[in-house]
């Protein structure tokens, strides 16, 4: 089984097209208010430029390393992050260009870079993590080395350091590490520490944390080791695995944890909403199989979840994904035509708000990765394909085939799949071209068209399956 490369982002939003949304996606944030002074500049760093927007009919490269920004002439990319997307489908990700002295990392956002690293006066940054959280132009969060430490900086400077006091934990406790930032369209943020206390086993604990204001003053607790869950309690040090979505109306909540009762060894689970709805060695199917891991999950704003999982049953068909609790595709199955050929695993999953689904798989065991759209997640089987590495594209619409794709980019894991607005997705990946060696680029991908069954449900329509 091939091990997961990337860290993808899936955009399928929430706001695909009138025909099948049936709703509107939820009004982008602006940028909250706090009592305290901003400590750095915000907004628009080169908004003179002209927003970048991706091609409406094929695929469109939006950054590549080695060459400038689109709208930066003078940039040079030595670095790119993961495309993540607010509600409304904006696109932003991390990256670094080529400075005097060293490299600048930047934030960028909505087709223009929003901040560069040299820009703080309160600290020195240097690098920036994969992943931004965003919900609208100039509300950001990411992870970056403060001062020479760990730590999360925002559009109100720095939240958090590694070594930090944690919240809610009291005096001698220690912020060790800051995972998986997200966002809320209402721009409260997510992210998962680990903290040192002193307390129970390698005296360390995983907690979830939330700011309404993404600054210090409104840290809280939502989620952490020792809590009690039913009859479970959140083992400890790992109660919670990184895999994890908030529902961007915030109402909703899905976690892959780690939970034991007394005297029974610690279980693997999937928290939904305060409640266990999977739990490892469970009954998984009518065959009689048995949950045995999960990993990747996604959940929409009405609460429905899309997770992948393993299952104990044959080899070559124990690998699945699972929709509300029910497997609606596992590997040697078929999507519009295309085996999903053994060994084959789900290596990241996304939902939206219009009820669609994408999924991202390895195939066959030998890197071949391809991603699949679903009007309705309850039978992704009847989707199509929207994506496959190791094939040729045309990156400039001129007909003639620029570069290959190799693979997905080695950037972490499927956890981190975003699934907000707008009309494409964004995927991070590995171009080679023609005397080239190969490096990171993001390429932008138009997701098709639904239109309503006569059940109530959507289909691609016709126009869409053809590939």
């Amino acid at each position: 089984m091939s091990e997961l490369r990337v860290l993808l982002l899936l955009t399928t939003g929430a706001l695909l097209t009138a025909s099948c949304a049936g709703q509107e996606a939820p009004a982008a944030a602006t940028a909250p208010e706090v009592d305290a002074p901003r400590a750095e500049p915000t907004g628009a760093l080169d908004a003179e430029t002209a927003p970048f927007e991706p091609p409406a009919d094929r695929i469109g490269l939006v950054a590549e390393v080695g060459r400038p920004l689109p709208g930066h002439p003078e940039s040079s990319v030595t670095a790119l992050g993961i495309p993540t997307t607010d509600s409304a489908g904006r696109l932003s990700f991390t990256g670094a260009i080529a400075g005097i002295e060293r490299e600048d990392g930047f934030v960028w956002q909505d087709g223009r870079i929003r901040w560069r690293n040299s820009r703080a006066e309160s600290a020195s940054l240097r690098g920036a993590a994969p992943q931004v959280a965003s919900s609208a132009p100039g509300v950001y969060v990411y992870r970056t080395q403060i001062d020479g430490a760990e730590g999360l900086w925002g559009h109100h400077g720095r939240i958090l350091r590694k070594d930090d006091e944690a919240p809610g934990f009291g005096a001698g406790s220690k912020l060790l590490f800051f995972r998986r930032p997200t966002m809320l369209s209402s721009g409260k943020v997510f992210w998962v520490s680990e903290v040192r206390d002193g307390k129970g086993p390698r005296g360390k604990a995983r907690v979830l944390f939330a700011s309404a204001t993404a600054s210090a003053q409104d840290v809280d607790v939502v989620l952490r080791s020792d809590q009690q869950v039913g009859s479970f309690t959140l083992a400890r040090p790992n109660g919670l695995e990184l895999a994890y979505q908030i529902a961007p109306n915030g109402e909703h909540h899905a976690h892959v944890v780690n939970v034991f009762q007394p005297e029974l060894r610690a279980q693997q689970g999937l928290l939904v909403d305060g409640e266990l709805r999977l739990l490892q060695g469970a009954i998984a199917t009518e065959a009689g199989e048995r949950w045995e891991r999960f990993f990747h999950v996604a959940i929409d704003d009405a609460g429905n979840y899309l997770v992948s999982a393993d299952t104990d049953g044959s080899v070559d068909h124990d690998l699945v994904t699972v929709y509300n609790g029910q497997v609606v595709l596992r590997e040697g199955e078929s999507v519009g035509g295309f085996v999903l050929r053994p060994p084959a695993k789900a290596l990241a999953v996304a939902l939206d708000d219009a009820g669609h689904s994408t999924q991202l798989w390895s195939v066959g065991g030998v890197g071949e990765e391809i991603v699949l759209f679903s009007c309705d997640p309850s039978h992704p089987e009847q989707g199509s394909i929207l994506f496959e590495t190791r094939t040729r594209i045309d990156l400039d619409g001129d007909g003639a085939m620029d570069a290959r794709i190799e693979r997905l980019s080695d950037l972490g894991h499927g956890d981190l799949l975003g699934r907000r607005g707008g009309r494409h997705l964004y995927v991070g990946v590995q171009l080679e071209r023609p005397g080239e060696t190969m490096h990171e680029a993001i390429l932008s991908v138009p997701i098709p068209e639904c239109r309503p069954a006569e059940d109530g449900a959507s289909t691609l329509s016709a126009e869409s399956t053809d590939r």
